[in-house]
């Protein structure tokens, strides 16, 4: 393989897999405001919900002082009591719900992050994989050349090939 299509190779495996992560981390990010869009969303459903349920209780209080009875003991208290008891439970399991659909969208938020790290780093295992098979190659027809023992003209032709950089040789 030649060092040229070796290092586009590197390259294209290296910049692809930082891309691969990169639009990961965006699908996480994009995850999570979806997951805060719902819980807001069932908070304010929630919200209304109770809104509601206090115009009900208030409607049990007025209809019970409109019929002349008392509401600050027995069975009306029970009943009013009651009623408000089952408007908390319901706010409270869209708030709960809320929170789950929240949930939901963090784990996969966090799914596609671990995603992202893993590309990333298989993109960079990948690319020193390549580079070090690309340096092995290369690096054994090195070591070949520095076991042959030289004579004075053979470092001269090593100056030429080097294109100057061996200039401290002699």
């Amino acid at each position: 393989m030649s060092s040229a299509v070796a290092t586009g190779q590197i390259s294209t495996g290296l910049l692809s897999g930082i891309s691969e992560g990169v639009s990961s981390f965006q699908e996480a990010s994009q995850l999570k405001k979806e997951g805060r869009v719902a819980r807001g969303l069932a908070y304010r459903e929630a919200g209304q919900f109770r809104k509601q349920g206090e115009s009900l209780l208030s409607g049990q209080r007025a209809e019970y002082a409109h019929g002349g009875i008392d509401i600050s003991s027995g069975t009306p208290i029970q009943v009013l009591n009651d009623t408000a008891t089952e408007l908390r439970i319901k706010e409270q399991s869209l708030k709960y719900a809320g929170e789950a659909e929240y949930a939901k969208y963090r784990n996969a938020a966090s799914k596609k992050k671990i995603q992202g790290i893993s590309q990333i780093g298989g993109a960079v295992s990948k690319t020193a994989s390549m580079a070090a098979a690309d340096y092995k190659e290369k690096g054994s027809m090195l070591t070949d050349l520095f076991k042959k023992k030289f004579k004075p003209q053979d470092i001269s032709v090593l100056r030429s090939d080097a294109g100057g950089y061996l200039t401290d040789l002699s």
